[in-house]
């Protein structure tokens, strides 16, 4: 019989919506409901399901035919039939021709088959997050893409899982412990560090050292049988590649840049479907860099979803005259207390300090308030963070990956304090080159530098606020879950 078929919108991409043109096609079977169509250049079995579980679909698969083969043959019950323009085999199985593309019906299961599988048939899809220890940002970022799944889709299943700190334990509290000091206290040696990391090859010897983490990626993905794998971290992207080939994979794989603009070579050093960038001036860099374009989309870093919400108002010039400042202390007490006490000379802000779990700085700086009779706003270990970057008017910091973003996502302009060598060099270099933010490193440049944000009303303050707002991308958590999801 002929079947007419209007327009088919289905492409597995977002903003690739299209309309497809499959007018007609014949079968010798006597189908007793309407085919719909798809177009899909890349497919997971979940996506096929979705279309055929209520209904026959003719679906019309786009090169490469690897993906969809492995879509189609990987569902119990489902039965597919080539159309158009061969004649469907009289048994069923599935062909595969050398044209561009191939065009089947692929007939519904049984209801009854459905009925008794529902988690199979019913489920909101699996993804699988792999990050590390070494540095917050890719913590954070791993962190707030499993909220924003959840909220995108309240059925997901979202795994989160550290391979390293679960496979090798005191390995990896050796080598975080190393990371730290070397960025503290010996940056020369975590810049050469950084440097032969960028310039050394992945061999499969080095793969084999980490043997024990590919063994435990291997079971987290038979045990959680994820449609997406996701890594925010560059030392995964080589252990997938070694346990699920790109020829042999069943699970979309896409990596999330945590950094921006000095983007170290082992990131790329794998075959992922897709590459997330925080920002376009990074997206232009893995192009130079060799990434093709189609495979990189600009999502924003997953900044905590809170930052997609309206800020608190923060009046430019402050209708009391009294600029907030957020200090959120690195490096050693010592400078810490020494750029509080130059701040506390800023008649004009009132002065919010975090200083994390270390209780003595805590209280050698409420020691300085009482010096100076000048009251201090402080925190510990906060995990209302987000609020207080967006509640104030300029953060003091270090160029961490995520601390930048979130800046950026608050739209509150940064005085950098500290840049580890290597990676945070290109979150300063993209604040400093967009005039978003500005780099003072000791305690009376740190001062004069916020006096000069905030005098004459604030001129230079309002330059650097609207660099920040064409910077931000305070929605990256929902766009980069909204992409994830698309892949299901």
């Amino acid at each position: 019989m002929s079947l007419n078929h209007t327009s088919c919108a289905y492409n597995s991409g977002p903003n690739r919506r299209t309309d497809s043109g499959v007018t007609s096609a014949k079968n010798s079977r006597n189908l007793s409901t309407p085919l719909r169509a798809m177009s899909l250049s890349t497919s997971t079995p979940r996506t096929v399901l979705s279309a055929v579980k209520n209904s026959d679909a003719a679906v019309s698969f786009d090169t490469p035919l690897q993906p969809a083969r492995q879509a189609i043959t990987s569902i119990p019950a489902i039965k597919c039939f080539m159309a158009a323009p061969y004649p469907a085999p009289a048994t069923g199985e599935i062909h595969f021709p050398t044209p561009t593309q191939v065009n089947l019906f692929v007939h519904a299961p049984d209801p009854a088959f459905i009925s008794t599988n529902q988690q199979h048939f019913m489920r909101d899809g699996s993804v699988l997050i792999l990050t590390a220890g070494f540095g917050e940002g890719h913590n954070a970022a791993a962190r707030n893409l499993a909220a924003a799944l959840r909220l995108e889709r309240p059925g997901i299943k979202v795994a989160v899982h550290d391979i390293f700190a679960e496979s090798l334990p005191l390995i990896n509290r050796i080598a975080r412990f190393g990371y730290h000091f070397a960025i503290n206290r010996a940056p020369t040696l975590w810049a050469l560090t950084y440097s032969l990391l960028d310039r050394i090859p992945a061999t499969s010897t080095g793969v084999k050292l980490l043997a024990p983490a590919s063994r435990q990626l291997r079971h987290l993905v038979k045990r959680h049988a994820p449609d997406v794998v996701v890594s925010v971290f560059p030392g995964c992207g080589p252990l997938v590649d070694h346990i699920a080939p790109p020829a042999t994979r069943r699970f979309a794989f896409a990596t999330i840049i945590t950094d921006s603009l000095t983007i170290n070579a082992i990131w790329l050093r794998c075959s992922s479907d897709w590459f997330l960038t925080p920002n376009e001036p990074t997206a232009r860099v893995l192009e130079e860099r060799g990434i093709p374009h189609e495979k990189i989309r600009v999502t924003g870093f997953p900044v905590p979803p809170v930052f997609s919400t309206p800020p608190p108002n923060r009046a430019v010039p402050p209708a009391d005259g009294r600029w907030r400042v957020l200090y959120m202390v690195n490096g050693s007490p010592a400078t810490a207390v020494d750029t509080t006490r130059a701040l506390l000379g800023i008649d004009s802000i009132s002065l919010t300090v975090t200083c994390g779990k270390n209780e003595r700085l805590r209280a050698e700086l409420e020691a300085l308030a009482r010096e100076l009779d000048r009251p201090i706003e402080l925190h510990g270990w906060t995990p209302e963070m987000p609020q207080l970057i967006r509640s104030h008017h300029i953060l003091i910091g270090k160029a961490g990956g995520a601390t930048v973003q979130e800046a950026l996502a608050a739209h509150t302009p940064m005085i950098i304090t500290q840049i580890v060598p290597g990676q945070e060099e290109g979150n300063a270099r993209l604040l400093i080159e967009n005039s978003a933010g500005d780099l003072a490193t000791s305690p009376q440049a740190i001062a004069d530098t916020v006096v000069a944000l905030t005098e004459k009303s604030g001129d230079l303050y309002k330059s650097r606020l609207a660099a920040t707002t064409r910077l931000g991308h305070p929605n990256g958590a929902k766009v980069t879950a909204h992409f994830i999801t698309s892949l299901l």
